[in-house]
């Protein structure tokens, strides 16, 4: 029995249990029937064989995974493997199937899965040690399922899930759970050790002895109390009638089943009837006072003291004791939580408070009597007129609409809406080609369950960001009638992050809700990825401006680009950027031979695509001119060729003319709409500020926008563009400034906001990006 893998966080080792059943000499795996899980910490083993039921770890540590053990082998390289077969808890279901069931589900219920796209072969180090008990139930479909104490460790089973609807549990499988289940087996093994056949045998002739004395006191008990039956009887009725009246419930009644059924959970391993006497005869011991019983059963004491079950047992008994103060508390007036509405109510009960002492068990002592709490009455207080009080589970909500939104009042107001850059189109066109190709690699790597990585490059404006989010609308929808396996869909955005390094922090967050500094984010990703996850869905990530992540050793990128390689990453990158060279002009060779070879470039667009989109945005509007539609499409294909600039133009176009209309007689948008709005969209202040400026104050303009082309992203040290501006200054024949006069003019530059310049002391060395666009510096070039 070898000492396997360790994990160095938690220190639990995992080992073999026996010798191999099996083994293959072509695959080179040795089969076992169990494995032995021990933690340095506690000390404690627990021994998990084949057929019983496990929690495996899952994305989130809420949210655990259900899984029976089929197999258990060793392969060539010593990795420990289990082969499991799943059982999916409700929230794992996707939301519109889940309404096939046309009923409520329990948050014990879980489905037998017979879904084909998981990976049922995992490492045994994500089988979660700390969980003493897991069973699972089967059940039939009109059976209800039983009040349990253990919520979190026993489900129930009633129905299969195959990914497209649910079945009732087939009679093999049915049987096959049932045996898993029977005489507490998997609770046995999971208590941890194997109980020597003696012990337990001795146990139950020792509980027997013990039950048949019991059993006799309590007759001559019955005996002696059906003598005052008669009296107590009335009593009793006017009791109850009492509490009816009061709208209380007899109180201690549901602890009873409560402690029963703990106490059951530590005696199960003896079997069943030894544990429902264990467990009643324990619970009658505590209530009158005597340990009568722990001393006739030292044997149990042992076996508890020595499998260290014993803590368990302490903590039970514990959270029993904490328990009665709110059990009381339920019990003592059930017109707590409505004391305003009642007007017969004058005292309100409140426990005071005490100090608890600990209860101590040993073996054996003096009979205790349990704590005895006395509540004691205060008034009630009656809240001041006018007095406004908080609801029960109040939850903040945006306030409805008095008045439906009013829909556009003119023809050029229409269309004025529908050139927004916000508008979402009915269609992408123009992008058909680019859109087939994303769709067609993310859809073969949804099918067969691998990673990748797509790298998109084009210019602004060019549809690269509205084209992927349409092949996720479309792939999502394709999930939903399960033409595709369903897949978790996030997006980040390199704009939106203050540090690269918060990416880890985003990406963990959209996954798992979790939120931890960006190390161990970056820790907890790498693991998710490079381990084998179980019931991990493909994860497809957006990546938008790629260029913003990038650091002086590339670990982000690196990160990035490496999980999608893993075995078992199931990860999917669409990264989105401006450049579309650049992995080689930034990114070291590591990084980029990790980014790969799939790479699309999106084109500028000419004057008939501009034209195009801009005619399927207004559809049936005859808001514009023929030619002032092809003005501008002709204008900015010349300039830039981007879109949203394009829409901008036609949208300032049209509220010249709504204003000119309110003077004259309603119009269309004409070609003296467009150029106008052409001049003020290019005569901003900044322009003019270019325009007047020097000329080596230009030069140092047009040395920063070939700078930003050469290295791929849009900043740069004044050293940088200082070599660019004698470049520059040679080709055009003149003298080259001097490095005081960069420094001046870049002074100047920043001064005029023109530019963005880093406050430092770093000289040559600080760091210089634009305050406008690009295309309003070309522009405002131009013709100089």
């Amino acid at each position: 029995m070898g000492i396997m893998n360790t994990r160095q966080q938690t220190k639990i080792i995992y080992s073999w249990y026996g010798k191999p059943t099996s083994s293959d000499r072509k695959l080179r795996t040795l089969q076992y029937k169990g494995i032995i899980i021990k933690s340095e910490r506690t000390r404690r083993e627990k021994c998990i064989q084949l057929g019983e039921f496990v929690l495996i770890e899952g994305e989130n540590a809420d949210r655990p995974f259900v899984a029976q053990l089929l197999d258990l082998y060793e392969d060539g390289a010593q990795q420990k493997h289990a082969v499991v077969q799943w059982f999916s808890h409700i929230t794992e279901i996707p939301q519109n199937k889940r309404k096939l069931l046309k009923r409520e589900v329990s948050c014990q219920e879980v489905f037998f899965d017979q879904v084909s796209g998981y990976d049922n072969d995992i490492a045994v180090e994500t089988i979660i040690e700390s969980v003493l008990v897991c069973m699972v139930i089967p059940l039939h479909p009109k059976e209800e399922l039983p009040i349990t104490l253990n919520k979190e460790k026993i489900f129930y089973v009633k129905q299969s899930w195959d990914g497209k609807c649910f079945k009732a549990l087939s009679s093999d499988t049915f049987s096959k759970l049932k045996e898993a289940n029977k005489k507490g087996d998997g609770i046995l093994n999971s208590l941890n050790s194997f109980v020597p056949l003696d012990i337990v045998s001795s146990m139950k002739e020792e509980t027997k002895k013990v039950a048949r004395s019991v059993m006799k006191t309590k007759n001559v008990e019955v005996e002696i109390e059906s003598k005052h039956s008669a009296s107590k009887s009335s009593l009793s009725k006017e009791r109850h009638s009492q509490r009816v009246a009061n709208g209380t419930k007899t109180p201690t009644a549901r602890k009873k089943l409560q402690l029963n059924s703990m106490y059951m959970a530590i005696f199960w391993p003896f079997g069943f009837e030894c544990s429902m006497f264990c467990a009643s005869s324990f619970l009658g011991s505590l209530n009158s006072g005597n340990t009568v019983f722990l001393a006739t059963s030292s044997k149990l004491w042992d076996y508890l003291s020595k499998t260290h079950a014993i803590s368990v047992f302490y903590s039970l008994l514990n959270m029993i004791e904490s328990n009665q103060e709110e059990d009381f508390l339920s019990s003592s007036d059930g017109s707590y939580s409505s004391s305003s509405e009642e007007e017969d109510s004058d005292v309100l009960c409140s426990p005071e408070k005490k100090t608890k002492a600990n209860r101590t068990f040993s073996i054996p002592k003096s009979s205790r009597k349990p704590t005895v709490h006395t509540p004691a009455k205060t008034p009630k207080t009656t809240s001041l007129p006018g007095t406004p009080k908080t609801p029960r589970n109040a939850t903040p909500e945006i306030p409805r609409r008095s008045h439906a939104a009013q829909k556009p009042a003119s023809m050029l107001e229409e269309a004025r809406l529908r050139l927004h850059v916000s508008a979402i189109p009915e269609s992408l066109p123009c992008r058909e080609e680019e859109f087939q190709d994303i769709y067609n690699f993310v859809e073969s790597k949804l099918m067969d369950g691998t990673g990748g990585c797509m790298y998109i490059s084009g210019v602004p404006g060019t549809g690269k960001t509205a084209t992927v989010h349409e092949v996720i609308r479309c792939l999502q929808q394709a999930a939903e009638n399960d033409d595709v396996p369903a897949f978790e869909f996030i997006e980040i955005n390199g704009m939106k992050l203050t540090d690269p390094h918060q990416a880890y922090v985003q990406i963990l967050e959209l996954l798992t809700g979790q939120k931890v500094t960006a190390t161990h984010a970056a820790t907890l990703l790498a693991k998710l990825f490079c381990t084998p996850g179980p019931k991990r869905k493909t994860t497809v990530l957006i990546v938008d401006e790629l260029d913003l992540l990038w650091t002086r050793k590339q670990n982000v990128m690196y990160n990035l680009f490496d999980w999608p390689t893993q075995k078992h990453s199931k990860l999917i990158i669409l990264a989105i950027a401006n450049t579309m060279d650049l992995p080689e002009r930034i990114m070291m060779n590591r990084v980029a031979s990790r980014l790969g070879l799939t790479r699309m470039s999106f084109q500028p667009y000419t004057y008939k695509q501009l034209q195009q989109i801009i005619s399927s945005r207004l559809n049936s509007v005859k808001a514009f001119e023929e030619d002032a539609i092809q003005l501008v499409s002709r204008k900015v294909a010349a300039l830039s060729g981007d879109a949203r600039r394009c829409l901008d133009i036609c949208r300032r176009a049209t509220e010249i003319c709504e204003f000119a209309s309110q003077k004259n007689t309603p119009e269309i948008v004409r070609m003296a709409h467009i150029t106008e709005a052409i001049d003020e969209m290019f005569s901003s202040p900044y322009i003019s500020a270019i325009r007047n400026a020097s000329l080596h104050e230009q030069i140092f303009l047009k040395a920063l926008l070939a700078e930003f082309r050469r290295a791929g992203v849009e900043e740069a040290t004044v050293q940088q563009v200082y070599h660019q501006h004698i470049s520059l200054c040679r080709m055009e024949g003149m003298q080259s400034p001097t490095v005081s006069d960069i420094m001046s003019i870049c002074s100047r530059l920043g001064a005029c906001r023109l530019l963005l310049v880093e406050s430092s002391n770093k000289y040559l060395h600080m760091r210089v990006r634009l305050n406008i666009s690009q295309d309003d510096v070309m522009y405002a070039l131009k013709d100089e």
